[in-house]
């Protein structure tokens, strides 16, 4: 008997790993681009890329109109959802505080994400990733009894819920992401337990587009601050401190770059009136410069061309993406001792406790008058950014979520 040659079965394609299309959820509503520098944004963008890199697939949830006028997103699919464009108001959120104490659930804050399940896959099983948004995941636990969902915070979140709350949204959580110690403790503190539940992964920096200069700049030191002009921004404490070391033998620029919100064509407000008044300090006179709000594709050439970064928050900053990328552009930086910033930085900056603008002025001094400690110090900057770098910041985050 004749036997038929039959062709080998082709091996089968390794499947991919469980939970691997990782789905992002930024706040409805929220301006949606990674061109304006927000943090949140720039951080899904950054994940996005390297969970690209991996060949796995991203989507990114947004409301319907949020993309206009602003360019396409570069990584991941962007995927358009009915949502409101608005947070509840004020009367909804106190109302969602008193009927979470009795409910354990905030019906206003959850039904924004309401129909984030109908713009997924059937019994979708992925990574779904809701970027400061506590509220929904009970309710899309249940909506969605196959995924992994995981909290993102990037904020204090919490400061209107109860224990018994935290505890209630843990349970229904398999993860809560905080970008910093700082968060994961007071998050710990809050829920009066240590859940295991709670992990840290600290926020990437792409330390490809954001590198140092070729050679440092030479010339007059320019200072620069890059980021809102806001009360807890402090700006104002970095314009007294420049005030009180100005002298003739210490020349140096002093470089502002930003406005209240993301749009460069906003009049200004009595907050960044008042900067320029304190710019007209006679000290300070033909060394300050105010620039507007900066598209996000301009900020690497804008560090490069700085002699050293001060972050001067009079907040506790959860992290403070800026501090990452002055790093990874070899800048020396002066940075506020609050919140998670130290945790950024590290060994790699000269701390200053706000509002002492004394201590700021000290280590402005300092930098401007030493050239070999602002090279020592850039050293550390890059090395520590390296650290940061988004590829290894994704493998941490892979790690956290156990991914294989």
């Amino acid at each position: 008997m004749t036997l038929l040659a039959t062709a080998p079965t082709p091996p089968l394609a390794p499947a991919p790993p469980p939970r691997s299309h990782f789905v992002h959820v930024p706040t409805p509503g929220d301006h949606y681009s990674p061109a304006t520098g927000s943090a949140v944004i720039t951080i899904i963008h950054e994940l996005a890329k390297a969970h690209a890199a991996h060949h796995l697939p991203s989507s990114i949830i947004v409301a319907k109109g949020t993309t206009a006028g602003y360019p396409p997103y570069p990584a991941g699919t962007l995927l358009e959802a009915n949502l409101p464009l608005a947070l509840p108001s004020k009367p909804k959120r106190l109302a969602d505080a008193a009927l979470a104490r009795l409910l354990l659930a905030r019906p206003f804050s959850a039904n924004l994400y309401a129909n984030i399940p109908s713009v997924l896959p059937h019994q979708f099983d992925g990574t779904l990733f809701l970027h400061n948004a506590p509220a929904p995941i009970p309710l899309l636990r249940k909506k969605l009894p196959h995924a992994r969902l995981v909290l993102y915070a990037h904020n204090q979140l919490f400061n209107t819920y109860t224990p018994r709350e935290i505890r209630h949204i843990l349970a229904h959580a398999d993860a809560i992401l905080c970008v910093s110690n700082f968060l994961a403790k007071d998050l710990a503190t809050r829920a009066a337990t240590a859940s295991p539940k709670i992990k840290t992964v600290l926020n990437p920096v792409d330390t490809d587009t954001f590198s140092p200069a070729p050679s440092p700049p030479t010339g007059i030191p320019t200072i620069l601050f890059l980021g809102r002009m806001l009360p807890e921004k402090g700006p104002d404490l970095l314009l007294k401190a420049a005030a009180q070391i100005a002298t003739p033998n210490r020349p140096f620029t002093l470089r502002l770059v930003g406005s209240q919100n993301f749009n460069a064509q906003d009049p200004l407000t009595p907050y960044e009136q008042s900067l320029r008044s304190l710019a007209a300090h006679p000290a300070l006179a033909g060394r300050t410069q105010f620039l507007p709000f900066t598209p996000r594709q301009k900020l690497p050439d804008l560090y490069r061309s700085a002699s050293l970064f001060v972050v001067p928050s009079n907040w506790d900053e959860p992290f403070g993406l800026t501090v990452a990328e002055a790093l990874a552009s070899g800048l020396p930086t002066i940075a506020s001792n609050r919140g998670g910033i130290p945790e950024a930085a590290e060994n790699a900056a000269l701390y200053f406790s706000p509002p002492n603008t004394d201590q700021l002025a000290a280590h402005l001094a300092d930098l401007l008058d030493n050239p070999d400690h602002r090279t020592a110090l850039a050293a550390k900057s890059r090395a520590r950014a390296l650290q940061l770098s988004t590829a290894a910041q994704y493998a941490a985050l892979t790690k956290a979520l156990l991914l294989p």
